[in-house]
């Protein structure tokens, strides 16, 4: 695998403003990185949960109380030996689009006459996304600021479409073969505790609305579940590629491309990394059935996904990623405190 000579700092996301990402990879050398964490009225308290499990999205609008279980960022472990990585794989090809939902693109919409998502069916972030109903306590997460969201990861090399295939490149961070043991496994001598999570459910061809729900509360109790372990701990969800724009014949969606990544933890810096004007463009059209078959995605990639590999390896574990094959891309993201 090519490795490259510099690593570049992206901008780190702020509150309000746009973050420049400065030094892009290769194949997106003009693609810009911001963050929107804006307050929203009609986003969540983090005081309006109190039921976890199916009834979760039934009492968010009764404004009880649950204990504070707020995760503090002044107690991020300095000593790396007491760091750990959690990997949550969502097996089957997770629809980025009904979780991470843009909500003011009419190409969404238009595309999905049936599986669009709308009003209470979402959870609104800011003036453009919102996260499907199903995942209120990843959106209390993401309003205390522990949760980056990557809505354009894809793989510089074009990545395939078959499950095996794909899942095995997200694994081993070698889409040319060249490893076969996993990226994590290659860290995990270094720096100790690292785990990795299978969830199953994200392969939604036929009736998707119901499937995609029940698959996206899993996950989200998932993450609460290891809200004790943030202070300490960085979590990373991904998926081995995205699903079209476009709903198919058995109200379901097919593979897509470009996915839709997340990172939790004390230590992360919380926002959505993309680019604001040009998400349509990246996304909605990358993972479109009307583009070409032959035609590449690589230049709607903004975020190979070894970026992200290789920034939990140098500024969590402090570890060298070009050691570990990990550091392809020259664009090192700023999502950490180190």
């Amino acid at each position: 695998m090519k490795q490259d000579n510099e690593t570049k700092q992206a901008s780190e996301p702020k509150q309000t403003n746009v973050a420049n990402l400065a030094g892009q990879a290769k194949f997106a050398n003009e693609t810009k990185l911001a963050s929107e964490a804006r307050p929203d009225n009609e986003a969540l308290s983090r005081r309006q949960f109190l039921a976890y499990g199916a009834s979760s999205v039934a009492f968010l609008a009764h404004g009880l109380n649950k204990p504070d279980l707020s995760i503090s960022k002044n107690a991020i472990p300095t000593s790396v030996v007491a760091r750990s990585l959690v990997l949550i794989h969502l097996s089957g090809g997770n629809d980025g689009f009904n979780t991470l939902v843009p909500y003011t693109e009419k190409k969404y919409y238009a595309a999905r006459p049936n599986l669009a998502l709308r009003g209470s069916d979402v959870i609104k972030l800011d003036d453009r996304f919102a996260l499907n109903s199903a995942l209120p306590e990843l959106a209390q997460l993401y309003r205390e600021g522990v949760v980056a969201i990557f809505p354009t990861v894809g793989c510089e090399e074009n990545l395939t479409k078959s499950h095996l295939r794909a899942s095995k490149i997200w694994e081993t961070a070698s889409p040319d073969e060249q490893w076969k043991t996993g990226w994590h496994e290659r860290l995990r001598p270094a720096v100790g505790s690292v785990s990795k999570i299978v969830l199953d459910g994200f392969d939604t061809h036929v009736d998707q609305r119901a499937q995609h729900f029940a698959a996206l509360r899993q996950l989200s109790l998932k993450l609460e579940k290891l809200r004790p372990q943030l202070e300490n701990t960085v979590v990373l969800v991904y998926s081995e590629f995205g699903r079209s724009l476009e709903e198919n014949a058995t109200l379901g969606t097919d593979h897509g491309s470009i996915g839709l990544c997340f990172a939790l933890g004390a230590a992360v810096k919380g926002g959505i990394y993309t680019a604001p004007t040009t998400f349509a463009e990246n996304v909605i059209e990358s993972n479109s059935d009307s583009r070409s078959r032959n035609q590449s995605d690589r230049g709607c990639t903004t975020i190979d996904f070894r970026s992200l590999y290789g920034t939990i390896a140098s500024d969590w574990f402090k570890c060298n990623p070009k050691a570990e094959s990990l550091a392809s891309s020259s664009l090192r993201i700023n999502f950490l405190t180190t």
